[in-house]
């Protein structure tokens, strides 16, 4: 799920928060089963941190989706030198962060704006002798107004010649180290075990990064057909007629 409709920030589901959802679920599956820098820990901590938040509201409401917004917008938790080995697979993420982060950014800006103009004469006249607010800017100008960017950037991506083809999936580490914190939580000694193995076929002679992307592509598209026959277009953006 997105990490404005995690934070509350909106309520009807968007196109966009769509599109954040699908760029979340290829950076988990990049994170779990191929090589990336992890300088701020290992796969399993990045992913506890960033798909696992839970917090509370002003009301006492369960609230997630704060790590994952600082993610996008400046670089937590993944850092500015994150990167993984397969180059159009990192390519693709660092693209779609980026288009993902500045949807983010106007949206909370435009929550700024409406908070800013007060709802009282002493709020507005407090508010107006106080810096001004940014803009926030129109969807039409944004890189995620609709879904050409990303198509585009799916396409890209899969047309290039530089996937890699030595990163066959290895999930044991992970599986270990979720191994290993389940038996430390319940004081038992670590024991051995067979190795459950990945989900995602290991074949030196393909790229697995690329694998990953084609599915996760296929879902993307299928989803967003589905959808579309469904939605509704609201003003701004194409919205369901109720959220997940």
């Amino acid at each position: 799920m997105s990490s404005l409709l995690l934070l509350k920030h909106h309520e009807v589901h968007t196109i966009q928060d769509d599109m954040e959802s699908f760029v979340l679920l290829l950076l988990y599956y990049g994170l779990r089963y191929l090589q990336h820098t992890g300088a701020f820990g290992s796969s399993l901590s990045i992913i506890e941190h960033i798909f696992d938040y839970e917090g509370k509201d002003e009301n006492g409401g369960t609230i997630g989706g704060k790590t994952k917004e600082t993610m996008f917008t400046k670089a937590n938790y993944l850092g500015n030198n994150f990167q993984f080995h397969s180059t159009p697979f990192d390519n693709l993420i660092k693209s779609a962060f980026q288009a993902v982060g500045q949807w983010i950014e106007a949206e909370n800006l435009k929550t700024q704006s409406q908070v800013s103009q007060g709802s009282t004469y002493f709020e507005r006249l407090v508010n107006a002798s106080a810096r001004p607010a940014s803009v926030p800017p129109p969807l039409s100008s944004l890189t995620l107004r609709d879904h050409t960017f990303m198509s585009s950037l799916f396409h890209l991506a899969l047309s290039d010649t530089r996937w890699p083809t030595d990163d066959a999936a290895n999930d044991s580490k992970f599986q270990e180290e979720r191994q290993q914190r389940k038996e430390k939580k319940r004081g038992k000694r670590r024991r051995d075990r067979e190795n459950s193995g990945s989900p995602v076929r290991k074949n030196s002679r393909s790229s697995t990064s690329k694998s990953l992307l084609a599915q996760t592509w296929h879902e993307y598209t299928t989803r967003k057909t589905a959808r579309l026959s469904t939605m509704q277009v609201g003003e701004g953006s194409v919205r369901r007629s109720a959220p997940n």
